[in-house]
């Protein structure tokens, strides 16, 4: 079974939140990058963090999503928030 692929018009229509959107880009990986980093750290912080994983710039290749350092941050926040979740934070 193939996962439903969330594509950027899905998010720029409003079908579906920008936190949904970036959720999909979320791995272990990134998930472990951010343990230590505060929520509020500055931009150059979130910056600065390494490349997001293979398998996830092959899902964003596969919903025409390109990588830049604003989509970088927008998945790492996410994942941040993520973890915040789990934690109860």
């Amino acid at each position: 079974m193939e996962l439903t692929k969330l594509t950027r018009q899905m998010y720029l229509d409003g079908d579906i939140t920008h936190e949904e959107y970036y959720a999909q880009f979320v791995t272990e990986r990134e998930l472990s990058v951010v343990k230590d980093i505060d929520i509020n750290a500055s931009l150059k912080t979130w910056d600065t963090l390494p490349d997001i994983c293979l398998a996830s710039q092959g899902l964003m290749i596969a919903v025409n999503e390109s990588y830049t350092l604003s989509t970088k941050v927008c998945i790492y926040k996410t994942a941040k928030r993520k973890l915040l979740k789990i934690q109860g934070d």
